[in-house]
Parts: structure tokens; sequence; C-alpha cells
């Protein structure tokens, strides 16, 4: 069996605009300035999301393939109804 994984990187606005002004309020009431600024990276830092999907080519006893792209465990249940007769 061939598998290949692929990790994305993105940026989420939605959650940086969300993240801003509730980061900042807090850290403005315990640090002050700092905090704010503080709130703010921390914001920005939060806002970054990965996704990862594994691509593998799983073999049956008949001879065929089938190229698959998901979830770990979703191939490994895959692997184990092919593994089977």
């Amino acid at each position: 069996m061939n598998s290949e994984v692929n990790k994305e990187t993105k940026f989420s606005v939605f959650s940086l605009l969300i993240g801003i002004p509730m980061l900042m309020l807090v850290g403005w009431l315990v640090f002050g300035p700092v905090g704010s600024l503080i709130g703010l990276l921390i914001a920005i830092a939060g806002s970054f999301y990965s996704k990862k999907t594994i691509k593998a080519d799983v073999p049956f006893h008949s001879g065929e393939k089938l190229a698959v792209e998901g979830w770990n465990s979703d191939i490994q249940s895959l692997v184990r109804f092919a593994a089977t007769k």
C-alpha cells in the first residue's frame, strides 16, 4: 500500500475578527495597554489552523487498487475491510 500525508495550513479571518476584540479587551483589563498588544498577538497566532489528509492506494484481494483520500481512521477501516476475503 502506498500512502502520502498532506498537511495544509490556513489562516482564518473570521476567527481573527472574533478573537481580536475579545482577547484585546481581556488583555487591557488585566495588564493595560501591554496586555492589549499581547491579546492581539495571541489572536493572530490562534487564527492559523491546519488540516491533515492522507492519500492511499488500497489493494484488494482481487488484484484491484482503490485510490482514496481521507482521515487516518477512515483509511485504516478501509484497509481492514480490504484485508477480509
